[in-house]
C-alpha cells in the first residue's frame, strides 16, 4: 500500500505490470540528482531474475543514463546481481533522535 502523497511526488515513479485488471509485478523508482533508487520490487514466483531485468530495462528507458541503486538481501539480492548490479557495501541507517 502506497500513500497518495507519495504517489504524487515528482521524484517517485511507480512501475506496474498488469495482467488484465490485476497488477502482477512492479517496483518503485525514487529519483534524485543522477541516481535512481529501485525499491519495493515484487513479482510472482515465476522468476525474480527476469522481473529484475525487466524492471531495470524499463527504469533505464524512463531515466536513461542514470545510476541505479538499491538495497536487497537474500534471493532479491541474487536476482539483482544476476541482472547486472554489483555490491557496493553494507547498508547503514543513521537516526537522530530529537
Amino acid at each position: 500500500m502506497l500513500r497518495a502523497d507519495l504517489l504524487g511526488h515528482p521524484s517517485v515513479t511507480v512501475l506496474a505490470v498488469r495482467d488484465g485488471d490485476r497488477v502482477s509485478a512492479g517496483a518503485v523508482l525514487n529519483r534524485s540528482a543522477g541516481t535512481v533508487g529501485i525499491s519495493n520490487v515484487f513479482a510472482g514466483p515465476e522468476g525474480a531474475p527476469a522481473h529484475w531485468a525487466g524492471c531495470l530495462a524499463l527504469a533505464d528507458a524512463v531515466f536513461p543514463g542514470s545510476t541505479f541503486v538499491g538495497y536487497e538481501t537474500g534471493e532479491a539480492l541474487d536476482a539483482a546481481l544476476t541482472s547486472g548490479f554489483r555490491t557496493a557495501g553494507p547498508l547503514r541507517v543513521w537516526s537522530l533522535d530529537g
